[in-house]
């Protein structure tokens, strides 16, 4: 596991000593960070939000590719532990935030500390757990995105997801082997849902 672009570039990030952390593999990690950029040009500058973070390789991606801030939450110990640890290794520790809670907890003390709105949501569960809706109703209900956010939530390709969670809306799903990313914002001109893009399935 590495990063693929950026000032960390081929670096090489610890992995979990078991298969209870599910990292992103690197092949739909390369295609997801293709797409943010093909829409959003760059992401210097952004606020980012790394949720079911397990090694905080999504995260740690953004913070290569010029994120300006990124907000990792786990409730699982073994991941937080990684995830500083990564952090550590790459010199990224002053940009960062590790939340050792579970995912609903997080985001509402994100709301009573009245953090910054974030541009850009990452959203990889256990794809056996049931509870992508009630946090996706909690991104959109509490106040956390910004205008153009966008929220990526990665699954199993046979989970099926709702067009729209309150103010966010589908605006693409992308499915690549047995893995399917769900985009969604609450951008007005994302709000028409394209057809499903298979790749490599």
């Amino acid at each position: 596991m590495r990063v693929i672009a950026g000032t960390a570039r081929g670096r090489i990030l610890k992995s979990p000593a078991d298969d209870r952390i599910r990292p992103t593999a690197d092949r739909i990690k390369e295609a997801l960070f293709s797409a943010i950029i093909s829409r959003c040009g760059t992401m210097t500058g952004m606020s980012v939000l790394d949720i079911c973070a397990g090694t905080g390789s999504l995260g740690i991606e953004a913070l290569s590719r010029g994120a300006e801030r990124v907000t990792f939450i786990d409730n699982d110990h073994a991941a937080t532990t990684l995830i500083k640890a990564n952090v550590q290794n790459l010199g990224f520790q002053n940009k960062v935030m590790v939340l050792e809670m579970t995912a609903i907890r997080a985001l509402q003390h994100l709301q009573v500390k009245n953090e910054q709105p974030f541009d850009l949501v990452f959203f990889d569960p256990p794809y056996k757990l049931t509870i992508p809706p009630d946090v996706l109703l909690q991104l959109s209900n509490l106040g956390l995105l910004t205008a153009a956010a966008i929220v990526v939530v990665e699954q199993d390709r046979r989970t099926e997801l709702e067009d729209t969670y309150g103010i966010l809306k589908k605006f693409n799903r992308r499915v690549y082997g047995d893995t399917a990313l769900f985009f969604y914002s609450p951008t007005p001109e994302h709000n028409s849902i394209v057809s499903d893009e298979i790749i490599n399935a």
